[in-house]
């Protein structure tokens, strides 16, 4: 069977379940209620991460099994996330709960494959070895992804249009550098989220989401990129340089690491739920669907730009742009945070 009917099947596959479980949502518990801090009134139903699994799966099943053992590790520590996610949008786990699966999870990736950050890239002319630091550096690295993509779900449509491009870079860079595993995985996961992102977006002929991502989506999507992210930035086989693949999420790995240092230095919690998201500060400006798009396209940009830089042998310059944009954004917040605290 040839990878485009392949991809059909997932696609079918998809609609198929966010059909039946959006009927079901109700007696399984996957309601998203609205409160104070969401933007939508209406109960929807949480089943997007579910059914963009099945959809997946079922693709994946008529392909042969994949020979590359982190492949196999990889989807099976996202499979773990997304039944996690599931229970947590039904019963509401604790933080602690979720971080411990979090790190188990990459930590049987890792000892289960040997997917680790061995090299975080060469600067002024110096390839930078993480020696024994590869463990827990890849070990913070996979949870770091799935809390990015958990915390920047906060707009319908947002977590999935960001997923998609480091999911469509590397498919590109897959078919480019012949990689079919990769290829087949990514590109399954596409159809599978373009179908799910035809119902959870706003759209001219549909004024509000019909599913959400829930928890079991956006972490099962985090886990996933940042695997197949340090997967395809390490080895001879790689397809990106190391400081590429934070260009590759740079909007989620940025706004979170800067909303988390800003809470810590408030004394509250990394992962209280609040709206100092950069979608929240848009939404104050703008209407919900130029902010998915204007955020969704800068991501893009930025995906591009990191590309474009570390490809010309810039990686060293490529890390201190980096760097100086997540400056800028942590000065920018607390600015912010100062002139909101002077208006109340």
């Amino acid at each position: 069977m040839t990878l485009a009917v392949i991809m059909c099947v997932s696609l079918i596959a998809t609609f198929i379940s966010l059909s039946m479980l959006s009927r079901l949502a109700p007696v399984m518990g996957l309601l998203d209620h609205p409160n104070s801090r969401k933007v939508h009134v209406h109960q929807t139903p949480l089943i997007g991460g579910l059914s963009i699994a099945i959809g997946v799966m079922l693709g994946l099943f008529f392909i042969a099994p994949f020979q590359d053992k982190q492949l196999q590790f990889i989807l099976m520590g996202t499979g773990i996330m997304v039944i996690t996610g599931a229970l947590d949008d039904a019963r509401d786990l604790s933080v602690y709960k979720r971080l411990t699966i979090q790190i188990l999870s990459a930590m049987l990736v890792m000892l289960g494959s040997d997917l680790k950050l061995d090299s975080l890239g060469t600067y002024f002319g110096y390839e930078v070895q993480t020696g024994f630091m590869a463990y827990p550096l890849t070990v913070f690295s996979i949870v770091a992804g799935v809390n990015a993509f958990n915390l920047i779900d906060g707009l319908d449509g947002l977590a999935g249009s960001l997923a998609l491009v480091p999911i469509s870079i590397l498919c590109g860079l897959g078919i480019y550098h012949g990689q079919t595993e990769l290829v087949n995985l990514t590109a399954v996961l596409i159809v599978c989220i373009v179908a799910f992102l035809s119902k959870n977006m706003r759209l001219p002929w549909q004024e509000r989401a019909k599913v959400f991502l829930g928890d079991a989506g956006s972490t099962g999507i985090g886990f996933l990129v940042a695997c197949l992210l340090i997967k395809s930035s390490q080895g001879e086989s790689r397809v990106i340089e190391p400081v590429t693949a934070l260009w590759l999420i740079a909007i989620p790995l940025i706004d979170t690491l800067t909303v988390m240092i800003g809470r810590i230095r408030r004394k509250e919690s990394a992962f209280k739920a609040s709206k100092d998201h950069i979608h929240h500060i848009l939404l104050s400006y703008i209407p919900v669907n130029k902010v998915v798009t204007i955020i969704s396209g800068t991501g893009l940009c930025l995906s591009l730009v990191g590309i474009i830089i570390t490809e010309n042998k810039y990686e060293s310059f490529s890390m201190i742009l980096f760097v100086f944009l997540l400056i800028v954004n942590l000065f920018m917040k607390r600015k912010q945070l100062v002139n909101n605290t002077s208006m109340n």
